[in-house]
């Protein structure tokens, strides 16, 4: 992997050069020269010290995640060649090129060593391998794991429509030897599994829980209520042993807080109970306003004693927001519990400290030098091609709904359609004057929607207050934190 502060003009290869005029060349052209505030580890006993974020690129440009620019990161060798491969997961993969495809994972492979990997500008969609690819494959090779092609199979994908990407994670919940890919989903809230196969993954089936995620009666944000669909929003998840049977169970986090689905199946045929809140050593339930709305957890050993523990990340969309908190496992009459959280780390001056937003965290040994380190996805805009400091060092609360629009992939027609409904809003707005015009938005009459401005529209009617965010984009960056012995 090789660290660039800076893309200059004598840096650019031919092959660069080339790539300025391709669809991508807003990455190539992109500053990556960030300048992060001083970041302090919290001093929590075992776990390593965290050091300075570092964007992870290739030769000549960051390493990236598309669509809505959502990036969930994962560390996992990928082609079976023995060496860790980085992977992202997206939402709303392909809107770059003005149509959604799916919710898709990217696969740069690593080019170097495990203990320095490297990474070249290509990148490819993990797929699926069914059994007519594998027939036609292992015809003509019979030696080699088929996983890494990229030109058969169907893309591994998730159904999405909002604020959530594919969160790639791998663990083996059959037993059968062979790790299994899975996800949440945002709504309903279904889990999928791929199952490892020695081919490859199959495609996603649904995991049996308890509940009927694709069935809910009302939305009384009654968390506890399998029939209510606060219950199921946002399911991301993460798996580990917590009740001591060598079942994983699953930690469930979303809209509802951080819960707990037990294994109620068998070593082959897992099942998951009801969602129960995860509570502190006294038996409370886990409250915290260090994560505003949306917990998305990561289960792992982060301070070596044995027991495992939570690293979470959010929207991360208030100044109340923590980048990542830590929630210490700890045992009580041989049941899991969990210490309030922590802030994993904080800047000097308190003030925020990461860029972008809709953080997801990742937990590996990125160098093998035996010390967990993280990886860090994070939603980043650009402005005419370039790292916004305005709106990346801004809480995105600031911004409202500009933070996930895309304009800069707005086709000229869309633009001109935006514009148009605009200009008629408007008109309607100065005839029936400005307080009917926002009941009428907020209660908007059948058959005469074209009328009226979206919440969407009104962002776009000035776009914040600044003509150049016509060009803003979000992309997926992520970031490297290497750990280090206290």
């Amino acid at each position: 992997m090789k660290i660039q502060k800076n893309i200059t003009a004598l840096s650019i290869t031919i092959a660069a050069v080339i790539f300025l005029f391709s669809p991508l060349s807003i990455i190539a052209q992109t500053s990556t020269a960030i300048n992060f505030p001083e970041i302090i580890s919290s001093p929590i006993k075992g776990a390593p010290k965290l050091g300075k974020p570092i964007l992870l690129m290739s030769d000549t440009r960051p390493l990236i995640s598309e669509g809505m620019g959502w990036a969930a990161p994962a560390f996992w060798d990928w082609n079976g060649d023995g060496k860790k491969d980085l992977l992202i997961g997206e939402f709303g993969s392909g809107i770059e090129h003005g149509s959604c495809n799916g919710n898709f994972i990217r696969v740069y492979e690593n080019i170097g060593k495990n203990e320095s990997p490297k990474f070249a500008d290509d990148f490819y969609y993990a797929r699926m391998v069914d059994d007519m690819d594998a027939r036609f494959y292992w015809k003509d090779n019979p030696n080699k794991y088929p996983v890494n092609l990229i030109d058969y199979g169907t893309p591994i994908s998730i159904p999405q429509f909002c604020c959530m990407s594919f969160i790639p994670q791998f663990v083996d919940l059959n037993n059968d030897g062979f790790p299994d890919l899975y996800s949440g989903r945002y709504s309903p809230g279904e889990v999928f599994w791929f199952r490892g196969t020695e081919r490859g993954f199959l495609p996603g089936e649904k995991l049996k829980q308890k509940g009927d995620a694709s069935i809910y009666k009302n939305n009384k944000e009654n968390y506890k209520d399998p029939t209510d669909w606060s219950y199921w929003a946002y399911s991301a998840v993460s798996f580990g042993d917590f009740t001591g049977d060598g079942l994983n169970d699953m930690i469930v986090g979303g809209l509802a807080g951080l819960r707990i689905s037990k294994n109620i199946g068998t070593a082959t045929n897992p099942e998951f109970g009801l969602r129960e809140l995860l509570l502190d050593p006294e038996g409370q339930a886990i409250c915290d306003d260090k994560i505003r709305d949306i917990a998305i957890p990561h289960v792992v050993d982060w301070d070596g004693d044995g027991v495992l523990d939570l690293l979470v990340t959010s929207t991360y969309f208030t100044s109340k927001d923590k980048a990542v908190v830590f929630y210490k496992g700890v045992k009580v009459n041989n049941e899991y519990r969990f210490q309030q959280g922590i802030s994993l780390f904080d800047t000097k001056n308190n003030t925020k400290a990461f860029p972008g937003g809709y953080l997801n965290v990742y937990v590996t040994d990125w160098n093998n030098d035996g010390i967990n380190d993280l990886l860090l996805g994070t939603k980043i805009a650009l402005v005419d091609g370039d790292f916004s400091p305005e709106i990346n060092w801004s809480w995105d609360e600031e911004y409202g709904m500009l933070g996930k629009l895309n304009p800069g992939y707005y086709s000229g027609q869309k633009k001109k359609d935006i514009q148009e409904k605009i200009e008629r809003a408007e008109k309607t707005e100065a005839e029936i004057g400005k307080l009917e015009m926002k009941k009428r938005q907020e209660e908007p009459v059948p058959g005469n929607y074209e009328k009226y401005i979206t919440k969407e529209d009104i962002i776009l009617r000035h776009y914040g207050g600044n003509e150049a965010f016509k060009s803003l984009v979000h992309k997926g960056y992520i970031y490297l934190m290497l750990g280090e012995k206290k």
